[in-house]
This record gives C-alpha cells, sequence and structure tokens, in this order.
C-alpha cells in the first residue's frame, strides 16, 4: 500500500493569514482528523502551522511517517475531508485551497496504477472517485458536525492537537445527538 508523509492544505505564512484564512485553515484540517478517526486511519497530529516543504497551510503528521489506510478508497476520502469540512462549516468551497489535496489524489491515482498495473482513463475514473470520496465524507463530517467546529475551536486555541486530542474530543457526548433512551416531547396541543 502507498505511504506518504503529510496531508496539507493551502495557504503559506501563518502571521500573512487573516483571521477568515486561519478559520479555514482549523475547519480543513480538522476536516481531515475527524474522516482520518473514522475511518480507523490513525495519525500522530494536526497543526495549522505552515508546512516549509510544501508550502501549505496546516498539515496532518502520520505516526511513523506514513499513511497507512484499510482500502486504497480511504485515502481519497481522508484527503477530500479538508475542502468538504471547510464547505459544510463556513460554506466556502474553493478548490484552490485544496489544491495540495488534489495533487497528492492524482498522484496516489497514478501510483495504483502503476503498481497494481491497471489501466483506465485517468480522468475519468480519477473525476468519479473524487467525486465519490467527497460524498463520502461529507457523509462522515455532517454526522460529526458538532465535533467538527469543537476541533476546529481547539486547533485555533492550541495550534497542534495530537490523535489523543482528537480522540478525546470526539469522544465527548454530543448534544446535538439524541440516544435511543431520549424522547422529543410530544405535540399536547397549544399551550393555555
Amino acid at each position: 500500500m502507498f505511504s506518504f508523509k503529510k496531508v496539507t492544505a493551502l495557504f503559506s505564512n501563518a502571521s500573512e493569514r487573516s483571521e477568515e484564512d486561519q478559520d479555514r485553515v482549523n475547519y480543513h484540517e480538522a476536516g481531515h482528523a475527524i474522516v482520518a478517526r473514522y475511518l480507523g486511519i490513525d495519525f500522530e497530529c494536526i497543526t495549522n502551522r505552515p508546512n516549509d516543504k510544501t508550502n501549505a497551510a496546516g498539515h496532518m503528521v502520520f505516526g511513523s511517517n506514513k499513511l497507512t489506510p484499510k482500502s486504497n478508497y480511504d485515502v481519497f476520502t481522508l484527503l477530500m475531508g479538508g475542502i468538504v469540512a471547510t464547505d459544510l462549516a463556513l460554506n466556502h468551497y474553493d478548490l484552490s485551497e485544496a489544491e495540495t489535496d488534489f495533487q497528492q489524489c492524482w498522484d496516489f491515482l497514478g501510483k495504483i496504477m502503476a503498481t497494481e498495473n491497471v489501466t483506465f482513463d485517468l480522468e475519468e475514473t480519477g473525476g468519479v472517485l473524487f467525486a465519490d470520496a467527497q460524498d463520502t465524507a461529507r457523509a462522515i463530517l455532517k454526522e460529526k458536525l458538532f465535533y467538527l467546529h469543537q476541533i476546529a475551536a481547539a486547533l485555533k486555541e492550541k495550534e497542534t492537537l495530537s490523535m489523543n486530542e482528537i480522540d478525546t474530543i470526539l469522544n465527548k457526548p454530543s448534544p446535538l445527538v439524541l440516544t435511543s433512551e431520549m424522547q422529543l416531547p410530544l405535540d399536547e396541543g397549544p399551550i393555555q
């Protein structure tokens, strides 16, 4: 299975970022983290600090410098988590801000073709795969929207969050989730 060191978001210098840009970076990285944990992918941390090697705004660092997903499809879903998160949380969908993620998707798809000795129309197949991965990431993040806001806020405050810190947030009960023991009040007619 192909491995790469970091998943990144776009923007380069943290000191030059507006608050709005910083919020987008925080949500973007939080989206990657939530999708990763939902898919059972371990990582070391996420940060909103710039990555000097890639000129990216924030990034995810994987333990032992390896991404080890259960399936190739999970890689695409993980990479789409950032752009979907900014769209859901901030109503901001700008493909240029996920340029590094998309490039990694294309690179990974090329590696799959080379290592598995398969041929297909790269643009057609890639487009379908990326759209499906975005839909999957969107479904995950819609379910975890409360936590997306919590993790982005924690990242804004702390700049770097470990996987354990993210798991702690994800394991807190959400006030937005009804359990089977909870019931909504029945409509008993107009208030007198």
